[in-house]
């Protein structure tokens, strides 16, 4: 839990001062805004699911054209896949994607390349989810049998997809979906990638186009061109329209002409928007969340994105690369303002929490120090480091700072870093009164070994503000002010 002030009065004057320090602090840690002459486009391209799900259009590009006034957002909606390769033919600033097994290979791109990214690691931005839908009438039976099981899910569409009685909609090729869809699939394979599904045969996808299994007419690799089983549809499309194609299930079948019975994986802020504005309404969630005990476990369906600025020196020559722009649309991103706005966008919307919680900077929580204190009297501050986004490892053996704040300047007064856990100590002996911060600088955390190369990014600087110290000096009443 974060510590609270004793008193109302005292709670009111630390908050206001820790606003004015923790201002301060920001404003070292992250660099100011660019001034332009004229309004300049940074070109971003990313994953759909944030531009159809509106996310783009309601919060991110008015806000980031409000906090830096000299650009405004051009933002190009492809799947995660296809963006990264129009962000490494020069022909985008920055990029916003959604698998890391794709992502990896952005920033280490092999063969002694330079990466593709202009900071060692792409930036953490938020996370979501990824929903099953399907018809009200769920011919797979998935909504009583698998609400909380994806893998189940998968098998039970699979099982009623061959006896004719239901069909999967993808968008194929490598958007992070279908990325997402290929890992379930392969939840659903024994020793030597074989099928545990009667009727079910599946192929091999390469780790180029993000691993994991596809349904297929044929085991063995995947070819480039995929032969599907005749109700699994691969449509092409951006995430919204995937999903109103899912909705009006408009797909050529001798057996079932005219039949609604199509099930698809989504992310769930493109769903809760378009069942918002009614762009859709035949298709409900049949499968979220899942279990801790389902295969794959209570994150399999969690959606993490990351934001990167385009290395100008890994793109073809004379690429017109904005990398100040980038930057400063990644630190846009990344900004307290920006987070809170993203996790309050659509919270609410058709009864469901928000589909996006920003997880940019880490979690600090940490003990009060004791005031009022004798100067040069020791104190210790216990806390910890946490990683916002869930199912990622312990934020071991990262630096942490204890700073005090008084009249616009800060100091640091100890230093440390965390344990394996995630948890530190700091141990300091005031000589000023002040408002004291635990503050972090950028940090570089590894979040999955299993993949080669292994995938990391980096944290927001992070500062909390833990209480006000009056400081008395020996034989004395009077604080330093």
């Amino acid at each position: 839990m974060f510590p609270s002030f004793r008193s109302p009065a005292a709670r009111g004057a630390a908050i206001g001062a820790a606003a004015v320090a923790l201002a301060g602090v920001v404003a070292v840690i992250v660099r100011a805004p660019a001034v332009h002459a004229s309004t300049t486009a940074v070109n971003i391209v990313g994953t759909s699911d944030v531009s159809d799900s509106d996310l783009v259009q309601s919060v991110l590009a008015p806000g980031f054209a409000a906090a830096y006034p000299g650009y405004h957002l051009n933002y190009i909606p492809k799947g995660t896949g296809a963006a990264i390769a129009y962000a490494e033919s020069g022909a985008a600033d920055g990029l916003i994607v959604h698998a890391e097994s794709l992502e990896n290979q952005f920033v280490d791109p092999g063969n002694g390349r330079p990466s593709y990214s202009y900071e060692p690691f792409g930036r953490a931005i938020f996370y979501g989810d990824f929903v099953l839908l399907g018809p009200s009438d769920d011919p797979a039976g998935v909504l009583a049998r698998a609400p909380h099981d994806v893998v189940d899910a998968f098998k039970d569409i699979a099982v009623a997809g061959a006896a004719g009685k239901a069909d999967f909609v993808s968008r194929g090729g490598t958007p992070g979906t279908t990325v997402e869809e290929h890992q379930i699939w392969q939840l659903l394979t024994g020793s030597g990638g074989a099928s545990k599904v009667d009727g079910l045969t599946l192929c091999e996808l390469s780790a180029a186009d993000g691993g994991g299994y596809s349904p297929s007419t044929a085991s063995g690799s995947c070819p480039a061109s995929i032969r599907y089983p005749s109700w699994y549809h691969a449509t092409g499309l951006n995430q919204g329209p995937n999903v109103e194609a899912g909705d009006a299930c408009d797909f050529p079948n001798a057996s079932r002409s005219g039949s609604n019975d199509c099930y698809l994986l989504t992310d769930r802020g493109t769903f809760d928007y378009l069942e918002s504005t009614h762009a859709v309404s035949k298709l409900q969630v049949v499968t979220r969340d899942n279990a801790a005990n389902a295969p794959g476990g209570s994150t399999l369906l969690t959606n993490y994105f990351h934001a990167y600025a385009v290395n100008p020196a890994a793109v073809p020559a004379h690429s017109d690369i904005d990398i100040t722009g980038a930057e400063d649309f990644l630190n846009y991103l990344t900004s307290p303002a920006t987070q809170t706005a993203v996790s309050a966008y659509l919270a609410g919307t058709n009864g469901d929490t928000a589909p996006f919680t920003g997880d940019a900077a880490p979690l600090i929580t940490a003990s009060e120090p004791k005031t009022p204190t004798t100067a040069g009297t020791e104190q210790t501050i216990h806390g910890r480091l946490v990683n916002v986004a869930p199912a990622t490892p312990p934020l071991a053996s990262q630096p942490v700072k204890l700073v005090v704040a008084r009249r616009g300047t800060t100091r640091t007064v100890a230093t440390a870093k965390t344990d394996a856990t995630g948890h530190f100590t700091l141990s300091f002996r005031p000589t000023t009164s002040g408002v004291y911060l635990v503050v972090t600088g950028r940090l570089t955390q590894v979040e999955n070994t299993a993949l080669t190369p292994a995938f990391a990014d980096l944290l927001a600087p992070s500062a909390k503000a833990i209480g006000r110290v009056v400081v008395v000096r020996p034989g004395t009443a009077r604080s330093t002010r």
